[in-house]
């Protein structure tokens, strides 16, 4: 599985919000909020601190275009 590392991820921020962005590997999508959504081709993800969007990570590279955002409904504990 690819993920970008924590260092780089942890200088990353929403493009829209300036909010900070939190990995979640594929094994967290369902916890994410991610279950019934499209994700083929994801590597990983990264979920918005409010727990209101999600962004895409492709082979290892975070796509933080806001064509790409998917919101999010709820709320989601594992990003506590």
């Amino acid at each position: 599985m690819e993920l970008p590392s924590l260092t780089f991820v942890n200088l990353l921020r929403c493009p829209l919000t300036r909010l900070p962005l939190k990995v979640v590997a594929r094994e967290g999508f369902a916890d994410a909020g991610l279950a019934g959504k499209d994700t083929s081709g994801w590597s990983a993800a990264l979920v918005r601190s409010d727990l209101r969007a999600v962004y895409p990570v492709r082979g290892g590279i975070p796509v933080l275009l806001a064509e790409e955002l998917l919101p999010l409904e709820g709320e989601h504990p594992f990003c506590g």
